[in-house]
């Protein structure tokens, strides 16, 4: 389980397992908030280039 805060601390939501977070950093290259882990968690990473690569080949999505 993670938490998604504003800087402010503030609680936007908890997010449990397969759930995902960051698309906005991604794609905007910006954050507008943190996620903490509240509980062991195990995360995936996608480079921002190897999602640039899908975004080309499969445009629809």
């Amino acid at each position: 389980m993670v938490s998604v805060k504003l800087r402010s601390g503030v609680r936007l939501a908890s997010l449990g397992p397969g759930m995902e977070f960051g698309e906005m950093a991604i794609l905007e290259q910006s954050r507008s908030a943190d996620v903490f882990a509240d509980t062991p968690v195990s995360c995936l990473e996608l480079p921002l280039d190897s999602f640039a690569d899908y975004r080309r080949l499969h445009p629809e999505t």
